[in-house]
């Protein structure tokens, strides 16, 4: 009986895991279509910063890119809140792919 219950819970989690990661994933293709298509604005830093959340849970390495240019983006537009924030999405990136030299540098 545990070893169904078991399965049948490991089941359970690897299903949710995959739904999650495709529904991100769908999520970052739409991104990635506004910030080809806006100019560099409040949209655009957003949008970058979900990107980069995003893709936590598919493809850490794939986020920093994105994590980094929201970062420019905040400070070129001079927005304090929005460089924490995006100061915060780069740090875990690193700290998902366990760098934890660079997360303490950037």
């Amino acid at each position: 009986m545990k070893k169904i219950l078991f399965l049948i819970l490991f089941t359970s989690i690897n299903t949710y895991q995959l739904i999650a990661k495709s529904n991100n994933e769908s999520i970052v293709d739409s991104l990635l279509t506004i910030i080809n298509s806006t100019k560099n604005d409040t949209h655009k830093l957003n949008s970058l910063s979900t990107i980069a959340q995003k893709y936590w849970s598919i493809n850490p390495p794939e986020g920093l890119p994105y994590a980094t240019k929201a970062l420019d983006l905040a400070k070129k537009m001079k927005w304090k809140s929005k460089i924490c924030e995006a100061y915060g999405v780069l740090g875990m990136n690193y700290v998902i792919l366990s760098d934890n030299v660079k997360r303490i540098k950037s």
